[in-house]
């Protein structure tokens, strides 16, 4: 338990309270119509919706990381799609790969690489951000549903959010891949030099 404790950085603490907002945003306005959101009655309190939205926020990572993003990951790692981005269509410019990777492999935290894992890392927090927020934006709609199931409406703007959540989400996550297959190259290479020179 307190492994995982340590792993709820601010940092993930504040994206799961963003994402949860959704859920709620979503949940409220499938009840009473998006235009009625702001005088819904969400307890007259800043700080049971702060921990609601963390709380729903905090699952929805959950559930997206062991049960939806397999899928995403098992979709884009696989040889055609890989050689499909890497050939033709790789979303980034082979200049702009180069640039970040030179610039993630240098400062203090270079050594061993750590650098370029802070940096993929980051990345990926926001892809995955982008991805939870469209998932929470259908949990609340879905809640919202099964709870009220008279008075459920779908909300088009937040429709279209959550599409283009998803569009971003996997754009962004396209790009990443094309520079973690370049940063993999790159060590790779850097790996059988460091072996050869051992060897002379």
């Amino acid at each position: 338990m307190e492994a995982i404790l340590k792993n709820f950085s601010i940092g993930f603490l504040l994206r799961s309270v963003f994402a949860g907002a959704f859920f709620l945003v979503s949940y409220y306005s499938a009840e009473n119509g998006l235009e009625n959101l702001p005088s819904a009655n969400l307890g007259g309190s800043i700080t049971p919706v702060l921990l609601l939205s963390l709380f729903v926020g905090v699952v929805a990572y959950g559930f997206h990381r062991s049960l939806f993003y397999p899928f995403v990951e098992w979709f884009l790692n696989g040889t055609r799609v890989t050689k499909f981005r890497t050939d033709r269509l790789p979303l980034i410019s082979p200049q702009s790969v180069r640039i970040l990777i030179a610039i993630w492999g240098r400062g203090p935290d270079a050594k061993d690489g750590a650098g370029y894992a802070r940096h993929v890392s980051t990345w990926a927090d926001y892809v995955h951000l982008q991805y939870v927020s469209a998932e929470c934006i259908g949990f609340g709609a879905l809640a919202s549903r099964i709870l009220h199931p008279g008075t459920h409406e779908w909300s088009c703007a937040l429709i279209l959010l959550a599409m283009a959540f998803i569009l971003a989400g996997l754009v962004s996550d396209w790009r990443l891949h094309v520079i973690g297959d370049a940063l993999l190259r790159k060590l790779d290479s850097e790996s059988r030099i460091a072996r050869l020179s051992r060897d002379v």
